[in-house]
């Protein structure tokens, strides 16, 4: 309570300050120790699929019709720093894009923070800061700042983080022109997931704990990351699901009642731990880009437990980069069949009643169909251009194929057969 209470205030006072700094400036730009810096996309999507899948971003968004679209990725940001003095600075920024519904608009606030260098080698920052999982953490939402039109889908759409309410201390050094970071974190998270059958599920990270080891030289950064946390989502569907498997599970009908707690076992919504590593590369040398990451994730919720990967090949032509990549993402779980338990709760019809007997197979489908609904698994190919048409813009255009395995996607929110999809997305990037 004393460290959330320490989050919460730090965050408070971070926007307090920066806000009183932003209102006596008259010009921000200029002004002594004051940053102010923006951001911005503007995007259309189209896409198509033979199994009637909502495309997102990330799994927060809900479904969409399909046609062409200009919420998916489009979004604005305001960053402010303000440097109080060598050794403090303030930090600041806000993101508007499209959110789960309901949201409040703090919920934009995804970074606000205290950084102080306590050595030349040592900084510690406090507050809500980036959650530091990936190669573009830092920079997820800033779209001018990498290639492909978007973060890679399957590896970054699963977990939708942005800020981290808690603490960081960095340490960097150097030896023979290669810089060396090393980054401890903790604190607590949030997170919203927009799936079929439920509406939007809150998740709560807690205990959040992790290492982040980089080596970086002129061309070269490779980095890993270890992790963990403790996962609750609030779901009230979910829990009286649950207390109907629970019921079943204690049944005299030994078929049944095994495969109701196994259900039970795997719609997990509460006490989810869950363990993360990662490792990542970027190469980036005579023109020639290339960018990968592969991570896993192990949990006692089999739905946590994935495996995911990318790998991103790039060539700058002037002004213009040419750029293709494959990647692939799997869960741990297996998808789960419709348990068939008309026949073995047919021989208690006499006592619970024939009402009982369909709510319990209705619950057992339920239950299937939740889970496989949480399933991802498939694999995409996707071709690209940008082209900087200024130092500050940037006009990129890709086009992506996925393959969609039978109840894999949950990415996708749509029907669990499964298929082929194509993704078109035109957008212009944009700092200022």
């Amino acid at each position: 309570m004393a460290f959330k209470r320490f989050a919460v205030f730090s965050s408070w006072l971070v926007l307090s300050s920066l806000c009183h700094c932003v209102a006596m400036a008259e010009e921000s730009v200029t002004a002594s120790g004051l940053r102010l810096n923006g951001f911005g996309t503007l995007g259309l999507t189209k896409y198509s699929s033979d199994f009637g899948g909502s495309f997102r971003r990330d799994v927060s968004q809900p479904m969409n019709q399909e046609g062409i679209r200009g919420n998916l990725d489009s979004r604005f940001g305001v960053q402010v720093n303000y440097a109080v003095n060598d050794r403090l600075e303030l930090v600041a920024q806000a993101v508007l894009r499209q959110r789960p519904s309901p949201s409040q608009l703090q919920d934009s606030v995804e970074w606000a923070f205290a950084a102080y260098q306590l050595t030349p080698q040592i900084q510690v920052r406090g507050g809500r800061t980036g959650m530091d999982l990936f190669l573009q953490s830092d920079y997820r939402s800033v779209g001018f700042a990498y290639v492909a039109a978007r973060p890679n889908i399957d590896f970054y759409s699963m977990l939708p983080l942005t800020g981290l309410d808690g603490m960081d201390l960095t340490h960097r050094w150097t030896g023979e022109d290669i810089e060396w970071r090393l980054k401890g974190f903790a604190g607590k998270s949030s997170y919203s997931v927009a799936a079929s059958g439920l509406s939007t599920q809150k998740g709560e990270l807690s205990s959040v704990m992790g290492l982040v080891l980089s080596r970086e030289s002129h061309s070269l950064l490779l980095r890993g990351t270890l992790a963990q946390a403790k996962l609750d989502f609030k779901s009230i569907d979910a829990m009286q699901l649950q207390q109907g498997l629970s019921s079943l599970s204690s049944m005299p009908l030994p078929v049944v009642a095994a495969q109701a707690k196994d259900l039970n076992d795997q719609l997990r919504f509460r006490d989810i731990h869950v363990t993360y590593g990662s490792l990542g590369l970027a190469y980036d040398k005579n023109n020639w880009i290339f960018t990968s990451e592969v991570v896993r994730t192990r949990s006692n919720a089999p739905i946590a437990s994935v495996r995911a990967g990318y790998a991103m090949l790039g060539r700058r032509i002037g002004r213009v980069t040419l750029y293709s990549s494959i990647s692939g993402v799997r869960s741990e779980l297996n998808p789960v069949v419709d348990p068939q338990w008309g026949q073995a709760l047919a021989q208690l019809v006499s006592v619970i009643g024939a009402g009982t007997v369909a709510q319990a197979q209705l619950a057992g489908t339920m239950a299937s169909g939740l889970i496989n609904s949480g399933r991802i698994q498939q694999r995409t190919f996707s071709l690209g251009f940008r082209w900087d048409l200024d130092p500050r813009i940037a006009l990129k255009l890709q086009w992506d194929r996925v393959f969609v395995s039978p109840h894999g996607g949950a990415i996708w929110v749509g029907d669990s057969s499964g298929g082929r999809a194509q993704v078109g997305t035109v957008m212009v990037d944009f700092l200022f």
